[in-house]
């Protein structure tokens, strides 16, 4: 009985159980979740998803992205810092300020600055380190990509500028050691000439209109200060213009353009301006929170145009004081203050042609030093170049009505004996007194936060801001 009680319950069972699938839908079993990246893995890619590009190479600057990431973040803008450093750009563009912004040089080894603009040629001089680990001077035109080298050897030359005319180019070299200023033809292929023969460091030389005499900084370890000197290349003659760095002779001759650091509070450079003969320093741009450095004239000498340091948002995060922050002018009035360049990229040296009145300047924005230039945001008149000539002629004034002559009164004739004329003395001439040249105003601008600086900041002369 027992064994028949069983199979009748297993029956019972099988057919409860078919009854069941009978009525019931079928439940696939649930699998168990898997990671996604081993199911595609096992899967392999879809036949629609779009083909994944290779991780690019890390570029120059890729190191800022934490920092660009922590500014955004602080300020709330959304702001790319390393937008310019990463992407590369065409090399023409507009820029959001005064107009065509124009990349000029493209070296994508070493770097390219100290840039300087011919007077007479469509030719720019610059100092660059694409060939080798020292700086050498070249030269070529602002509109093509053929260069002249104008300097060899294991040494740095840096810091050219054209003379007056265009046909020399000085510059500051340490061949013998220590920098003194050199100059060479800038067509010809002869040797360079050693101007100055200290034991200290002469640099950033800049020509008076007159072609002869130079004008350049010169280090003294003695006090450990850097001067304005004068030197006549012909006679050698020298004179000490007094403290200041990075000097610019203004178009007219009258003035020196050049860069101080004040003794306290924080170092920063400031721009100042001096007579030829060291009188008369007068200070243009200054801040106590940022520096002003790298000052070059207008071609017309109204303007001054100036990179600064340590005053944006980027700067100051990334304390950027080696290098410049963006490019600036001013008038020689102290008011005016125009910001030029906007990149997140640092933006120095600048140099105004005074051909097209573009300002030209060095930058890292696509993440290669080279030099660019850009519309001036103010207009300026080439000054003519200085030429012998005679005085121009002056208007004939109108003929004045003479009242009638009085009736002449007879006279009785007098004798007398003839006498010899007297000798005339010789009458010292004095010069024609000099028109004053117009000073700039003693007022120091404070818009805002100028930086510190020493030799001006860049790659060559890596000195800080103070």
């Amino acid at each position: 009985m027992v064994r028949l009680a069983t199979v009748f319950v297993a029956v019972a069972f099988v057919l409860a159980l078919a009854i069941g699938c009978m009525t019931e839908p079928k439940v696939a079993p649930a699998k168990p979740p898997q990671p996604k990246a081993k199911a595609q893995a096992k899967a392999g890619p879809s036949p629609t998803a779009a083909p994944v590009a290779p991780a690019a190479s890390p570029r120059p600057g890729s190191d800022m992205v934490a920092k660009s990431e922590r500014y955004k973040a602080s300020t709330g803008a959304g702001r790319d810092v390393i937008r310019d450093l990463n992407s590369p750009i065409a090399p023409v563009y507009k820029s959001r300020t005064f107009g065509e912004l124009t990349q000029v040089t493209f070296t994508r080894v070493g770097g390219d600055t100290d840039v300087d603009v011919s007077p007479t040629e469509d030719l720019i001089a610059f100092s660059s380190d694409r060939h080798a680990k020292n700086h050498n001077v070249y030269v070529k035109s602002s509109a093509g990509t053929v260069i002249t080298q104008k300097t060899f050897g294991p040494f740095d030359c840096i810091q050219p500028v054209f003379s007056p005319d265009g046909a020399r180019v000085a510059y500051a070299s340490n061949k013998n050691g220590n920098y003194d200023i050199w100059i060479v033809e800038t067509h010809a292929n002869g040797s360079a000439v050693q101007v100055t023969f200290g034991d200290e460091d002469d640099m950033h030389p800049s020509w008076a209109p007159d072609g002869v005499n130079l004008v350049y900084c010169s280090y003294s370890s003695r006090t450990a200060e850097w001067s304005v000197m004068q030197s006549n290349v012909r006679t050698g003659e020298l004179r000490d213009l007094g403290p200041g760095k990075f000097p610019s002779v203004s178009p007219d001759g009258t003035k020196i353009l050049f860069q101080r650091a004040r003794e306290r509070d924080g170092f920063w450079c400031s721009i100042w301006t001096m007579n030829t003969d060291g009188t008369n320093q007068t200070e243009i741009v200054s801040s106590a929170d940022w520096a002003a450095i790298n000052p070059c004239w207008s071609p017309d000498g109204q303007f001054i145009a100036f990179a600064t340091v340590n005053k944006s948002p980027e700067a100051k995060l990334e304390e950027r004081i080696w290098r410049g922050d963006g490019i600036y002018v001013v008038a020689t009035n102290g008011r005016e203050l125009i910001q030029v360049t906007y990149d997140t990229a640092p933006d120095w040296e600048p140099s105004w042609s005074p051909r097209d009145g573009r300002i030209y300047f060095v930058s890292e924005r696509n993440g290669f030093r080279n030099i660019w230039n850009v519309k001036s945001p103010v207009d300026v008149v080439a000054s003519a170049p200085k030429t012998e000539s005679a005085p121009a002629p002056q208007p004939e004034a109108a003929p004045v009505a003479q009242p009638a002559a009085a009736p002449a009164i007879p006279m009785p004739p007098v004798a007398s004996a003839p006498m010899a004329p007297a000798p005339m003395a010789p009458v010292p001439m004095a010069p024609a007194p000099m028109a004053p040249a117009l000073a700039p105003a003693v007022t120091a601008v404070s818009t805002g936060p100028t930086a510190p600086v020493g030799p001006a900041a860049s790659a060559h002369n890596p000195v800080p801001a103070q």
